[in-house]
């Protein structure tokens, strides 16, 4: 198989923006190169997306199946010939199998062509040419000569003997004759098809594994070949090897008869044999009677009928010796006569061509199956393939006999059914689509372009004027090919892979086409219009090598692929894409459309278009026509008019004399078609009135009919004379134009022998705009030649004019000699002559009259350097400003400033080392100076002696700056003897200052630490460290600064172990920050605003900065830190009163409707929401949700601890004996520390609120245990009146005398004075907390708060406080309870005791006995449920359970049923109910009710009290009763 080498790439065009503009005049300009090569492609300026606009959803479309190695030509040619030889060998019933030789399948086709070339196998065999033949096939080892030479004579010499003798050709005139009339000899009837013939095609079997070798009967014959042993004719008259299987009865015997039992079937059936006697079961007249009508199509004789055999394709008889050669039996199986053989074998095919799929796609559908079958293909990512390697594949698969894969191709795709992939006109969504919508690239738009000659093309052609689409795969492919009717086209690639494209220039398509003939004749001699068919391929590297050369491109995504006219292209897509195209037509292509109709009439082929009707509406108006188009207009209908003058003069030598003008534009193309040429009429034709449906064109006159030419008629469009005027018109204005283009080129190329002057120019620039040939690139070229000549002519009068340094036209670079030549030399090429070029001449010769003079002066004055003698420099200075006075930069001036500039140098550096004491950086500028002029012995004498001045300086300046950046430093002694060196050196030093400022600054250093230690005091810490900063700083060694070190050391390591003490991680705070006392100023309000906040902090002092200005002074510090605690007190209660002031401030906003700002809480300044706790110091609210708590922690906070917030702890809070520990320690240390100062003020604090509160503790905890006993006092009173109660209630129900009740009554009159009286006595004498107590112990509670330091007594007062509270409003509860126990029994009167019960319940009475709670949830604490107040602290507390039983109490959650077995419901589900008579309460679902039920009651007595006699409870006990009466009013 040949290497695929691929061919060169092809051009490349990336248009400016405004070249993109029109499309007809960038391919117009761009034709010169691209005609070369046939296709070119161009890149649309970056900013150029036009986007898609078809609907991906529901576009669906068929593609064609194409089968890669079917579509080769060479490869074609070889499945053809292969499906003939196995067809061949098929009717013979022998399987064919392709032979291996060396190891590889032989090429039984070239092997054929290459022997049937040098004569045949017998010739070859007589020449011993297999040797050569062997070398020829690509066989190195010359032994393979005998295997070819025996598979030859096996397989394909009968083959050869077969075509030999009734060849192909001869069936193909058999066949032509028959299809015109007949032939006159007797034939068999054909019977095949293409069906049949498929049967036989090798290429539909090449998948089978069962192939089987030929298996010939081994008959003797006599002389001959050896292989005709094999067969049982001399070709044709191939026999049928049928091999019959053992047991079957299908032994044939020799009758005469074909079987009538059998059907049409084949394929080892009995159809194609004689059938036997008794199979036949026909009686003997029957079987006589058939054999008398049977004869032998050879000797037309019916003798001999058991001789006789029976084709099974055609039914004729042959008798078996009548045979060529002859067989002696007759063969088993099928068998066919030697007429059905050659017409199965040479029988035509169908035209080839593409079959469509079976099921329609989607883009998406199509799309995920092109590109998985890439991937499995190649094995990787679709887009990861190279282009390369996809090339060589799919040249390989198209080459291949092997290898078969078919793709689909999405091809000729009408873009009026399916849409275009550009925006249409009303389809524009936005001002961008809108741009493309208009575009000149637009593919709907530019076949009808102004300058293209299918604007003048009226019907919508697909494909040549509305686009068609194309949707590739991997391998699909477009074959070579050119366009219909010659012209342009252009494809545009919207998305997808990349296309390769392959393209051949217009000179070499004859070419190509004799190649693709040469390659596969056998294929074009059934389809002459082969390649008009899109369906035949040949590799690019076929073409290279036979001479014919073919560019490459790969189109990507947004990129357009032009193709010129007549230039063959072809390619194949890389992958899954999608792409446009269309025909267009230039001016240039008139000439080729002409040729290419006359071609289509020699090949018989429609034509899409009239090319002469196009041709006359072009002629119709041509003052609007297109320049373009004009002159290549102009020339072709002159080639037309000749034409159809030709042969209108030949139609009247004929003799025709009937004519009438028809206007053929009116009738369709099928109506006016040429019956013979099948070209499209329109200047003229002939019809016959025999045959008027009949047409033929002038070319055609004889193929019309037979009939006389005087009755035939002769239509025509247009008389000569106005055909002739049309032509005249348009060569008119062509001529114009072509005059007017004709001055403008030999102007602009200087073909005249004198150039004009500039008016020339202007005035066909102004004819050109006048006769409207703006539109034309010369008409532009003109205006810009036009421009170039004002420009140049405006820098030459400058030149001449100017008084300073000119400088080129495009101020690129100033004016020099060469420069001005060139100018010059510019100016004599321009297309017309200017006034300024003389005088620019003269000033070049004067320039060159200097440059003589100055070339003299310069070796004078290099002498005199040399020399080292100075003369005068006046002669020098006027020839330099005579130079200048040019205006031109020339080489000569230079060097005479350069001398002028060392004479200068060296006698002003002298005067400066002698007069002047000069900086090391003005030395550097004079060396620098000196360096940059050209060297002589004078210039290199006074460098070489600042060079010593200046080498002198750095080394001082070296050791100075190393002596400063010494690290540990030098002593005072090192910088002195540097001082004293500097005094030799007579330059000025920029480090002499440092040396001086160093050993001033070291000596003031001394003294300030000095006066630090006087009077053995500790120095301060930040004293100490500016000191140390200062001392650090001087680069002289500082005896005293050790000491320093140590001291500070010891403060920084104190100061560190206490901030690993105090402060908590990550925070920004100091150490001094933290513990100093709060105070407005360091420490403002904390939660405001943000625009407040940030005022607030921009005005905030840190507490460190506080005590700066009092550093050193221990006293005024301490002093100081005393008065911030004062101010931290008061501070904190002011911030504790505004943040207490929010909740009502809430409430009141949230009561009013106005709409203001509400009340922000917490870090993240927002409103109340959710759970919220209240800081116990500052008495901000906190969100829950901030704090990060969940709700184990929260119900934790708020039963068990207190909360502060993070805001107010600023440290880690240590105990009060690890800061002693650590003020003990600072009295090793020999520095005075400001926080140490800062801790000791809080220790001392801490100590003294630490005695105030263990003082309070133990005065509070014994008024709390007398407030205990008082309360557990006024429980039994409260028990006492509950028994006096119900007693009571039940000496309603007595039965008795009214003295017992009246007796009852006073009796109740005096218990409650008794416990009035004693109520009165504990009230009065309540042991707690009182009100100025309280607030003591709030102050007291938040000092401690406020300290930083962790204490115990801060939890146990606020305890005491927490119990005070419970204590408090557990009194006031139980006294409220004792209250309404003593009012409710004053109500009992002399006349209610003689009431019934059943009577004394009123309607105001009754609910208040259906004592039924609710469930309580605890609902999130909030602002509103909250209050500093000590009043509303008793719903935190768990005292009152233990010590309030009153029936308030009773209402909560955490009370205890009555019922032995409680059922312990869930908090939701808790509903309660009080007995009547026992005033015990019960959970409802405990006692087996509900809650709308206990609600619905007017009483409940429990089922303990329904047990009870009622007697037992009244009169039994009457007397008990009485007597505990008596006792209780006696007491």
């Amino acid at each position: 198989m040949e290497e695929f080498i691929p061919p060169p790439e092809a051009p490349v065009f990336q248009p400016t923006p405004e070249e993109f503009r029109d499309p007809v005049a960038y391919i117009t300009k761009i034709r010169p190169v691209v005609v070369n090569t046939g296709i070119c492609k161009i890149r649309p300026p970056p900013g150029w997306k036009p986007p898609f606009s078809i609907d991906a959803e529901h576009f669906e479309f068929t593609p064609r199946l194409q089968p890669l190695n079917e579509l080769d030509a060479r490869t074609r040619v070889k499945l053809n010939f292969m499906d003939n030889l196995a067809k061949f060998w098929e009717l013979q019933g022998i399987t064919f199998k392709i032979p291996n030789v060396d190891r590889n399948p032989l090429d039984l086709h070239k092997l054929f062509k290459a022997v049937t070339r040098e004569g045949g196998f017998n010739q070859v065999t007589k020449t011993r040419k297999w040797v050569l033949l062997t070398k020829e096939l690509g066989y190195e080892n010359n032994s393979v000569a005998s295997s070819l030479r025996t598979n030859y004579e096996k397989y394909l010499y009968p083959y050869e003997l077969f075509q030999a003798k009734n060849g192909k050709l001869k069936l193909r005139e058999a066949l032509k004759e028959a299809q015109c009339g007949g032939s006159q000899s007797p034939q068999p009837p054909s019977t095949s098809s293409t069906s049949q013939r498929a049967k036989y095609s090798l290429r539909h079997r090449r998948g089978c594994s069962e192939d089987q070798d030929l298996n010939l009967s081994e008959t003797k014959i006599d002389p001959g070949n050896p292989e005709f042993k094999k067969l049982a004719f001399i070709c044709p008259g191939p026999k049928s090897a049928c091999v019959v299987k053992a047991g079957a009865d299908k032994t044939p015997v020799m009758l005469g008869v074909k079987s009538e039992c059998t059907g049409g079937g084949g394929g080892g059936s009995q159809s194609a044999k004689l059938c036997t006697e008794s199979s036949l079961q026909l009686s003997h007249m029957d079987r006589v009677n058939k054999v008398e009508q049977l004869k032998c199509y050879k000797c037309r004789k019916g003798n001999c009928e058991d001789k006789l055999l029976l084709c099974d394709g055609c039914d004729g008889c042959y008798h078996i010796f009548c045979l060529e050669p002859p067989i002696p039996s007759v063969p088993p199986g099928d068998w066919r006569c030697p007429s059905c053989v050659a017409k199965e074998c040479n029988s035509l095919y169908d035209s080839f061509g593409f079959e469509q799929a079976d099921n329609p796609y989607t883009l998406d559908s199509f799309g995920q199956k092109a590109n998985m079958f890439k991937q499995h293909y190649f094995n990787q990512p679709p887009t990861q393939v190279p282009f390369s390697v996809v090339e060589k594949e799919f040249w390989r698969l198209a080459s291949s006999m092997d290898d078969e894969v078919t793709v689909e191709y999405g091809a000729d795709l009408h873009s009026s059914r399916h849409g275009s992939g550009f925006p249409l006109k009303g389809t524009a969504r936005s001002p961008e689509q809108e741009e493309y919508v208009q575009s000149g690239w637009n593919l709907n738009n530019l076949p009808n372009l102004k300058g293209s000659v299918l604007h003048y093309v009226d019907a919508n052609i697909s494909g040549m004027k509305v686009p068609w689409l194309y949707v590739g795969m991997c391998f699909s492919c477009f074959c070579w090919h050119i366009e219909d009717h010659w012209s342009y086209s252009i494809n545009y690639l919207h998305w997808g892979e990349p296309k390769t494209w392959y393209g051949v220039p217009q000179a070499y398509a004859e070419a190509l086409e004799a190649t693709m003939k040469e390659q596969a004749p056998e294929l074009f001699e059934d389809q002459p219009d082969l390649l008009h068919h899109l369906v035949t391929n040949l590799s690019p590297s076929i073409l290279m090598k036979n001479g014919i050369p073919v560019v490459r491109t790969d189109q990507c995504a947004g990129e357009f692929v032009v193709t010129f006219p007549r230039a063959y292209h072809a390619g194949f897509n890389q992958g899954f894409n999608f792409a446009e195209a269309v025909n267009f037509s230039l001016g240039d292509w008139l000439s080729l459309g002409r040729q290419c109709s006359s071609h289509y009439q020699v090949m018989r082929r429609s034509p899409v278009f009239s090319h002469d009707e196009m041709l006359c509406k072009m002629m119709a108006d041509p003052q609007n026509l297109d320049l373009v188009l004009l002159v290549d207009s102009a020339n072709d209908a002159v080639s037309m008019y000749k034409q159809e003058e030709k042969l209108q003069e030949n139609l009247e030598q004929k003799g025709f004399v009937n004519e009438e003008r028809m206007v053929f534009e009116l009738m369709s193309d099928d109506e006016r078609q040429c019956c013979f040429c099948q070209a499209t009429c329109f200047l003229s034709a002939v019809q016959c009135s025999c045959s008027p449906g009949k047409m033929v064109c002038l070319n055609d006159l004889d193929h019309l009919c037979a009939c006389d030419d005087a009755k035939k008629i002769f239509r025509y469009r247009y008389t000569m004379e106005e055909l002739h005027g049309m032509v005249v018109a348009v060569q008119k204005r062509a001529s114009y134009f072509k005059n007017w283009c004709d001055k403008v080129e030999c102007i602009l190329d200087g073909g005249l022998p004198e150039k004009p002057g500039i008016e020339v120019l202007r005035g066909l620039a102004e004819e050109g705009v006048e006769k409207s040939y703006t539109e034309h690139y010369l008409q532009d070229e003109l205006e810009s030649a036009i421009q170039e000549v004002d420009k140049l002519n405006t820098a030459a009068n400058q030149i001449i004019a100017s008084k300073h340094r000119a400088k080129l036209p495009n101020g690129s670079q100033a004016l020099d000699v060469e420069g001005l030549r060139m100018f010059v030399k510019e100016m004599e090429s321009l297309p017309c002559t200017l006034p300024a070029l003389e005088p620019l001449r003269e000033r070049v010769r004067q320039i060159e009259a200097f440059q003589t003079k100055a070339d003299e002066e310069l070796v004078e004055l290099t002498e005199s350097l040399e020399h080292g003698q100075f003369g005068s420099i006046g002669h020098l200075e006027q020839l330099i400003k005579n130079g200048e006075n040019l205006d031109v930069e020339m080489a000569q001036l230079a060097e005479l400033k350069n001398v002028l500039n060392q004479v200068r140098w060296v006698s002003e550096t002298e005067a400066k080392l002698k007069l002047e004491v000069m900086s090391i950086d003005a030395l550097k500028s004079i060396i620098k100076q000196g360096s940059g002029l050209p060297q002589n012995r004078a210039v290199e004498s006074v460098l070489e002696k600042v060079r010593e001045v200046l080498s002198v300086a750095q080394d001082w300046e070296q050791k100075a700056k190393g002596v400063l950046k010494q690290r540990p430093p030098h002593t005072a002694s090192v910088l002195q003897q540097l001082l004293v060196k500097a005094q030799d050196i007579p330059i000025e030093l920029p480090t002499l200052k440092g040396l001086e400022e160093a050993l001033e600054k070291a000596d003031q250093w001394k003294i300030e630490v000095q006066r630090m230690q006087e009077g053995n005091k500790y120095p301060h810490f930040n004293v100490l460290r500016s000191a140390l900063s200062n001392g650090r700083a001087i680069p002289v060694k500082l005896e005293a600064l050790i000491q320093l070190e140590t001291r500070y050391a010891s403060a920084k390591a104190w100061i560190d172990r206490a901030a690993k003490l105090l402060l908590k991680k990550n925070i920004t705070n100091s150490l001094l920050e933290s513990i100093l006392p709060r105070t407005k100023v360091s420490f403002p309000h904390r939660h405001t605003s943000k625009s407040v906040k940030k005022k607030s902090e921009s005005d905030s002092t840190p507490p460190g900065n506080m005590l700066t200005d009092l550093a050193g002074d221990e006293a005024m510090e301490l002093e100081k830190i005393r008065s911030m605690e004062k101010e931290e007190v008061e501070y904190m209660r002011e911030l504790r009163a505004e943040n207490s002031q929010k909740v009502q401030r809430d409430e009141e906003l949230k009561g009013s409707r106005a709409a203001t700002s509400p009340v922000l809480y917490c870090f993240c300044r927002r409103p109340e929401s959710g759970y919220m706790l209240q800081c116990e110091l500052c008495n901000e609210w906190y969100h829950a949700s901030c704090l990060h708590l969940t709700k184990g922690k929260q119900c934790s906070v708020e039963k068990d601890s207190r909360f502060v917030c993070t805001l107010c702890v600023r440290t880690r809070r240590p105990r009060l004996d690890g800061l002693v520990s650590l003020l003990i320690s600072l009295k090793k240390v020999p520095v005075i520390v400001t926080e140490g100062l800062a801790l000791q003020c809080l220790v001392e604090k801490a100590i003294a609120w630490q005695k105030r509160a263990k003082q309070f503790i133990v005065a509070g905890s014994a008024g709390l245990e007398t407030v205990r006993q008082q309360l557990r006092r006024m429980e039994e009173l409260k028990v006492n009146i509950r028994r006096w109660r119900a007693e009571a209630e039940c000496s309603r129900d007595w039965k008795s005398s009214t003295s017992i009740q009246v007796q009852l009554a006073s009796s109740a009159g005096s218990v409650l004075q008794h416990y009035a009286t004693e109520l009165d006595h504990i009230r009065n004498s309540y042991a707690g907390l009182t009100v100025s107590k309280r607030g003591e112990l709030e102050d007291l509670l938040m000092e401690g708060d406020l300290l930083e330091v962790t204490m115990d007594e801060v939890q146990q007062l606020w305890l005491l406080l927490q119990e005070d509270s419970e204590c408090r409003a557990a009194f006031e509860k139980a006294e409220e309870a004792c209250m309404d126990h003593n009012d409710s029994s004053m109500a009992f009167s002399e006349e209610n005791l003689k009431k019934r019960r059943s009577t004394q319940l009123t309607n105001e009475q009754a609910p208040s006995k259906r004592k039924c709670r609710g469930s309580r949830r605890n609902s999130p604490v909030s602002p509103r449920n909250k209050s500093s107040d000590a009043d509303n602290l008793e719903s935190s507390g768990s005292i009152n359970e233990g010590l309030d039983c009153s029936e308030e109490i009773l209402e909560e959650d955490e009370g205890e049923c009555s019922v032995s077995n409680c059922l312990q419901p869930m908090a939701d589900q808790i509903s309660w109910v009080q007995c009547d008579q026992c005033q015990q309460w019960y959970h409802v679902t405990c006692v087996g009710l509900t809650r709308e039920f206990v609600e619905k009651l007017d009483s409940y007595i429990c089922s303990s009290c329904q047990a009870e006699p009622e007697t037992a409870l009244c009169a039994g006990n009457g007397r008990v009763e009485m007597n505990r009466m008596t006792q209780l009013v006696s007491t």
